[in-house]
């Protein structure tokens, strides 16, 4: 059985589309911090910013339910999980758990096809990662097979899109070259009902 990987183009609303732009790349309001590596483990390999605006402690191993101190919520957490519920609504997609809301930001790098990318998943136990993008540039993001040698697929960030994947497929974000790249990042447990 194949390991689940959909890419949906318009995935939401043009004014949410809309919406979301403008407040990251337009307001320029949002409180980002500065990462030396935004994906990975090696120092200064992949520099950007980013906002993590829901992250719940969550251990699908636990009985135990994460208190509200533990859990972070920024004020962008409901702005921003409208896109993630407006997706699953429109594509039959049951949320039980979100489990990590954050947004990315990497900006041109002129060696970008030099630099290195960092294979990873993002949480070690069974989740769903929908990847939305924010504006259309380079900077694909590359899936592989377990290997994490062996390509699966290429996306390009284009406004609107939305990748849905089993969380364990590994994947690495590329650096654009044409402007910046913006895309939220969530990590939920779910079930997708076809």
């Amino acid at each position: 059985m194949s390991k689940l990987l959909k890419i949906y183009d318009n995935s939401i609303p043009k004014f949410l589309q809309d919406s979301i732009y403008n407040e990251v790349l337009k307001e320029k309001k949002i409180p980002w911090l500065y990462s030396n590596n935004i994906a990975g483990p090696d120092k200064g390999s992949y520099p950007g910013i980013f906002h993590s605006f829901l992250r719940n402690p969550y251990n699908i191993n636990s009985t135990e339910k994460p208190s509200i101190q533990e859990c972070l919520f920024t004020d962008y957490c409901h702005f921003f999980n409208q896109v993630l519920y407006s997706f699953t609504s429109l594509n039959n997609i049951v949320i039980y758990q979100i489990v990590d809301g954050r947004l990315f930001m990497n900006f041109p790098l002129i060696k970008a096809a030099e630099t290195k990318r960092y294979i990873h998943t993002d949480k070690k136990y069974r989740h769903l990662v929908g990847l939305y993008y924010i504006n259309d540039t380079d900077g694909d993001t590359i899936f592989y097979e377990d290997d994490k040698k062996t390509e699966i697929k290429k996306v390009t960030p284009k406004k609107g899109r939305m990748a849905i994947f089993d969380g364990s497929i590994p994947h690495t974000g590329g650096y654009p070259t044409l402007r910046e790249r913006a895309i939220l990042n969530f990590n939920f447990i779910g079930q997708i009902y076809e």
